[in-house]
């Protein structure tokens, strides 16, 4: 029997079987391959395998890895470590493909290849490492406790891996912010005390967008911290207000109720308002609380109260934004301008009285469309002699009066 056998080393045996021994004989053609063939297959295999990652931007972008091989018909093979902190977009046998680098770290690129030709196997295979070069922010401060404010802080900038860094972003964790195209000291103004310590952040910024930012909790600046709470914020007039303090790291302090009464230095004593302006239909106070820590250290809180004219039914303020009234001249002689706006339709009244409150007349009693009205009152027609008098006027729901006085 005559058995033929092929491989990639051995191109042809003959094999001679005969009844009771065997002769065995070999034609190694695979010296001739390996003298002829093999060099021109190994020629014809190509160049080596090569790509480009391109400069590592920023964790979380989608970055392209061009395939720069010359020839197409490469079995193509895609490997990236660590494998947890990437995602490959294409398949890992895509000529070039498509990857988002997760962190902050470096990265084994591997791309490999093999064909046949002639007979022979050819595998061929590029790696690259490449690395984000990212800075690593950080900052200290020369002084983590300051006392009184305004209270000034330094901030060193210890930012490391700078690399393509373009500027940073300060944050003093007070509402205010800074930036500053290099790493030098930075000083900033705290005008307020705390309660606990304050955060601050430095955000390093890229030529290719990307940022990092470290936060620490750093300052801590100590003082008076004047503080009061109200049981009321509006009201009507002769409204009575209470004050609780709730100030802390407090030595001393003043109290001033907002209406030019003398301050009190021991307590925060209920206080009464009073709309004292008769041209006025309300009014704003600024109770405030001026606190005095060690070193003469001091601060203040401020508040606010409103404190209307006229109530419906004795109890809420007059909802004014639906209208607005005034008389004029006062004092008048033989008749009085009144003016009103209307800014939503309302049944209007308006009703004369003399100082003792007896109605005189009605002067008004209709509905009214939104609009300017004027006109004027007759001091004959209603026979009024010199004296003070009350115009009550009326919209809808609420209602407010002015004094008038004829001479």
């Amino acid at each position: 029997m005559l058995l033929f056998f092929k491989n990639s080393s051995l191109t042809t045996g003959l094999i001679y079987f005969k009844r009771g021994y065997c002769i065995f004989f070999f034609l190694f053609l695979f010296v001739i391959e390996a003298a002829f063939l093999s060099p021109k297959a190994h020629a014809q295999c190509g160049a080596g395998l090569n790509f480009s990652p391109g400069q590592l931007r920023c964790p979380g972008d989608t970055q392209l890895i061009t395939n720069n091989s010359p020839s197409d018909d490469f079995g193509f093979k895609w490997n990236i470590i660590p494998a947890n902190l990437v995602d490959i977009l294409d398949t890992d046998t895509s000529r070039n493909i498509r990857v988002v680098f997760k962190a902050d770290t470096c990265y084994t690129i591997t791309l490999a290849g093999s064909r046949t030709v002639m007979g022979v196997a050819c595998s061929r295979i590029d790696t690259v490492h490449s690395c984000f070069m990212l800075p690593h922010p950080d900052f200290y401060v020369s002084a983590p406790s300051l006392y009184c404010a305004p209270a000034l802080e330094t901030f060193i900038n210890a930012t490391t891996n700078k690399g393509s860094t373009i500027g940073y972003i300060w944050d003093f964790g007070d509402g205010s912010s800074l930036y500053v195209s290099d790493t030098s000291q930075v000083s900033h103004v705290y005008d307020h005390f705390n309660t606990s310590q304050i955060k601050i952040s430095l955000t390093a910024l890229t030529q290719h967008g990307c940022s990092q930012t470290i936060t620490k909790t750093a300052i801590n600046i100590v003082g008076p911290v004047p503080k009061f709470t109200m049981d009321q914020r509006t009201g009507c007039d002769s409204l009575t207000v209470h004050f609780t303090n709730i100030s802390k790291n407090v030595k001393k302090f003043y109290f001033l109720d907002g209406d030019g009464s003398p301050p009190d230095s021991v307590s925060l004593p209920p206080h009464k308002y009073v709309l004292s302006d008769p041209n006025l239909d309300s009014i704003y106070f600024y109770p405030t609380l001026l606190s005095i820590g060690d070193s003469l250290c001091s601060d203040n809180f401020k508040d606010t109260i409103k404190i209307y004219r006229h109530c419906t039914n004795g109890i809420n303020p007059v909802d004014n934004s639906q209208f607005s009234f005034s008389v004029y001249p006062n004092p008048f002689q033989s008749s009085i301008t009144v003016q009103y706006d209307l800014t939503k339709t309302s049944r209007i009244t308006l009703s004369l009285f003399d100082i003792t409150g007896r109605q005189i007349g009605t002067i008004i009693n209709e509905n009214k469309v939104p609009g300017a009205y004027q006109f004027d009152i007759n001091a004959e027609k209603y026979k009024l002699s010199p004296g003070i008098y009350v115009l009550k006027f009326m919209a809808g729901d609420n209602a407010i009066s002015r004094q008038m006085v004829k001479f």
